[in-house]
């Protein structure tokens, strides 16, 4: 792995589950060293991890899997992954979502619809108001709790009553970071399930 590349993985939150489709636990990465990821708890963890479990992962680089090297307390030591190797962090993983949200500007909120979502940002449903534009940050009340987000884009839904905001996260937090994981890892879980479903009958 590249200096670059570490460096932007560096105290970003990672979810790690023993199962793809459980809650997993929220940690931070604190150093890249000697071919491993050195992780530290954000909270208690609530999974029994031990070494050699596989485990999946989910971070702003993506949905990926680690073997567990070392576990000491609330620190967690994970084998470094392939795809690190090459220094190309991989790009967030979106996934459907749907979920009634608010948007948060000032004083004023919007009900809104969540339409996608991973840990680098979000896609939401929103009557259009005139003041709502890229660069903005505003607030948006997950089922977690409200996070700060900024505005990418603004653009037409196919209903004229209705436009699509992207969003990238500003500030997500460990818990909503958390719920984040666990909607990115179900949906991936069960895409898995819906392709080897599809394998099992000939076309």
């Amino acid at each position: 792995m590249d200096r670059a590349t570490a460096e932007r993985l560096i105290g970003r939150y990672v979810t790690v589950a023993l199962d793809t489709a459980g809650a997993g636990d929220v940690y931070h990465l604190v150093t890249i060293v000697d071919g491993s990821l050195r992780l530290r708890a954000a909270r208690r963890p609530r999974q029994t991890l031990a070494r050699g479990n596989r485990v999946t992962c989910i971070s702003v680089a993506g949905l990926w899997e680690a073997t567990v090297v070392t576990v000491d307390g609330e620190d967690l030591t994970l084998h470094l992954p392939d795809w690190t190797a090459r220094g190309l962090p991989r790009r967030h993983r979106r996934v459907p979502c749907e979920a009634k949200v608010e948007l948060c500007l000032d004083t004023q909120r919007f009900a809104a619809r969540l339409m996608d979502v991973s840990l680098g940002g979000a896609a939401i449903l929103v009557e259009p108001f005139e003041s709502l534009r890229p660069g903005q940050v505003v607030g948006i009340r997950l089922p977690s709790g409200e996070v700060s987000a900024r505005v990418s884009s603004v653009r037409p839904h196919r209903h004229r009553g209705l436009r699509v905001v992207g969003l990238a996260w500003a500030d997500l937090g460990p818990e909503s970071a958390a719920w984040v994981g666990r909607q990115v890892a179900a949906a991936s879980a069960g895409l898995r399930q819906r392709q080897r479903g599809a394998g099992d009958h000939p076309t």
